[in-house]
């Protein structure tokens, strides 16, 4: 977790720092998502519910469910949902969908084996340890159960590379400027650097006992989506 640039905030600083940051930006969040992704960001959280591939009826938490867009679209599937947020702005912002309580990623305030799943959109580069997030979700998993995650990645394409690299660290810090929170937007592009790559993330996962780890990159290799099964015999 590089150090260098003074847009990341340090591990001990991480937590407060995002949770303010956040505090700041959940009035307009949805609707610059929605410009800054040209709307395409509805459709990836379709596509991580399709990886997630539970039946209607299941009952999901949604960690790091900020103002409820990925949590509309569990109910829109027939999934039941809990939603958990750091920031409580972004979580004032959510109307009507069911349970959602303040808390973090990596001390989910659940019991062993309640969840048939464990959602998360475009929020694993804002925990401040992921191992601690994947070892809590497999922790509230029921046995059998499903994780899916969803976040962006680095493409590999050098033409791609070159222009998501123009739109997301140079064109949405300025939209964000003028719209929200410059910092809080340039911190978003920044903070890809907190997320390991794609083997490590594999890794992680199959080294926790998570079974039948997939990783798939959408949209020329701009999103990533990484979901697995926690095994019928946890550990």
């Amino acid at each position: 977790m590089p150090q260098n640039n003074n847009i990341l905030p340090s591990r001990e600083e991480k937590m407060g720092t995002v949770r303010s940051m956040f505090d700041s930006i959940a009035g307009n969040y949805e609707k610059l998502n929605t410009i800054l992704t040209f709307g395409l960001d509805k459709n990836w959280r379709k596509k991580l519910l399709d990886h997630l591939g539970l039946k209607r009826g299941s009952l999901i938490l949604d960690v790091g469910c900020g103002t409820g867009d990925l949590l509309r679209e569990l109910k829109s599937s027939g999934l039941d949902s809990v939603g958990i947020d750091l920031s409580l702005n972004m979580i004032k912002e959510n109307d009507n969908l069911g349970s959602i309580v303040q808390g973090i990623a990596e001390n989910l305030p659940f019991k062993d084996n309640c969840f048939d799943g464990v959602v998360s959109g475009f929020s694993l580069r804002n925990f401040v340890s992921l191992d601690d997030f994947f070892k809590e979700a497999y922790r509230i998993i029921k046995p059998g159960g499903r994780l899916a995650v969803l976040d962006v990645s680095e493409p590999e394409l050098p033409i791609v590379k070159t222009v998501h690299g123009i739109w997301f660290k140079k064109c949405v810090p300025t939209i964000g400027g003028l719209l929200s929170n410059k910092k809080a937007y340039s911190y978003l592009p920044a903070s890809t650097a907190y997320l390991p790559d794609e083997e490590q993330l594999k890794t992680m996962l199959n080294d926790l006992g998570y079974l039948g780890v997939s990783h798939r990159k959408l949209f020329f290799g701009t999103v990533q989506i990484l979901d697995a099964t926690v095994p019928v015999f946890k550990r």
